[in-house]
């Protein structure tokens, strides 16, 4: 995370007084399985809600990544499940991707998770980005940081959709709507279906298994 900590945070740097980026894998709330430990978590700052998570290695095996993009994708789903439990519109919901970034050295994947149908989950493959060896390759830097600020833009585009806590916290919502704030109401809330990931003795003894 030598380069990417940097350069994430200077492209977040405009929007921490409601966002904040934790890095150092950290325990998520958006996953049953508290032994998920995360790298990057982007969490909204008031809400306590997180909106991304991402993997970064520094030169993985294939093996590696392959375990790095099947639990990052089943991450993010819990991450899309918890957003789409706010109180939000039919319209709002449309386009609900979560996305997270799988790092590996310099190079890096967009990568995400939707709700489609009901039950129905559906894994997402973005652009691809390499970080430059050196700072005089600039259309490589170029092409990476165009990558990182659309992926800034989709967070922030959910961070903004949260509904605002001030209206929440208001004495008389609390009297007269309590609940009725909170509760979700669009479509998809019925569409959202338990995570499941692969209990530790399996994961253990398939460990053994290869070696």
């Amino acid at each position: 995370m030598t380069m990417t900590a940097p350069v994430m945070n200077n492209i977040f740097s405009d929007v921490l007084d409601y966002l904040k980026l934790r890095w150092g894998e950290t325990l998520s709330n958006a996953t049953s399985d508290r032994r998920r430990k995360i790298d990057l978590r982007i969490v909204h700052k008031v809400k306590k809600l997180e909106l991304s998570h991402s993997e970064c290695a520094k030169a993985p095996t294939p093996a590696k990544a392959v375990h790095d993009r099947s639990k990052c994708l089943r991450t993010l789903k819990g991450v899309l499940d918890n957003f789409l439990k706010e109180d939000l519109s039919d319209e709002e919901v449309q386009d609900s991707k979560i996305l997270g970034i799988q790092f590996s050295g310099l190079n890096g994947q967009i990568i995400g998770v939707d709700l489609l149908e009901d039950g129905l989950y559906f894994g997402l493959e973005g652009s691809t980005f390499n970080f430059p060896a050196q700072l005089t390759n600039i259309k490589c830097l170029r092409g990476a940081l165009e990558t990182l600020y659309f992926f800034k833009q989709n967070i922030v585009k959910k961070a903004k959709l949260i509904p605002d806590l001030k209206n929440f916290n208001h004495p008389y919502n609390k009297i007269f709507h309590s609940g009725a704030l909170s509760e979700a109401k669009h479509f998809k809330i019925k569409f959202i279906r338990k995570t499941h990931f692969t209990p530790r003795e399996k994961r253990n003894s398939r460990t053994q298994g290869s070696d």
